[in-house]
């Protein structure tokens, strides 16, 4: 596991796109605030870091059960998969 803690929120999210719902939950920014680390902005809000990084951690761990074969889809299969997750939902 490693210490997300200390890392940045930036980084956190660079690393694992995933882990976006999590930050969002709590209002972190880690847009214009990114360079705060995870200590830092659970400290600003009031909420614990244990908390909020076991949260993190189990995204993480359910990413790396449903990773998807994205180097092996056909253009097609890839360009569904972005409409169906990265755009759809926002309308």
């Amino acid at each position: 596991m490693t210490n997300l803690a200390e890392q940045t929120l930036a980084n956190i999210v660079t690393n694992n796109p995933f882990t976006v719902p999590v930050l969002e939950k709590y209002d972190f920014d880690f847009c214009c605030k990114g360079n705060r680390t995870l200590t830092d902005a659970c400290m600003e809000e009031g909420v614990s870091v244990e908390k909020v990084s076991e949260q993190l951690e189990n995204s993480l761990a359910a990413l790396q059960s449903n990773k998807m074969p994205f180097t092996r889809m056909t253009a097609e299969q890839l360009i569904s998969y972005i409409l169906i997750h990265h755009h759809f939902y926002v309308k």
